[in-house]
């Protein structure tokens, strides 16, 4: 899902939720659960490619960017055996 795809279903108000993803140590993927899909979608660039961020920093002035509004967030980091924990904020 691009991001203008993403852009239009937030005015839509059709997005759950958004999930970060911890994908490798530091590198951070956004994954949206749109209302009439199952499973989460992927967030990428206009060529469709996934798109990464490589700071926590940057993806938190990415979000504030984004204006979620009322969005759940949830956040799923590596363990510290590279499995996911899930963590709300």
């Amino acid at each position: 899902m691009t991001l203008l795809q993403f852009s239009e279903l937030l005015h839509m108000e059709a997005v759950n939720e958004l999930v970060i993803v911890e994908v490798t140590p530091g590198r951070y993927q956004l994954h949206p659960r749109i209302a009439w899909r199952s499973g989460l979608s992927v967030m990428s660039d206009s060529r469709g490619v996934p798109m990464v961020f490589p700071r926590w920093e940057t993806l938190i002035r990415f979000l504030k960017t984004l204006q979620l509004g009322p969005t759940l967030i949830y956040i799923k980091l590596l363990g510290s055996h590279g499995r996911g924990v899930d963590a709300d904020v």
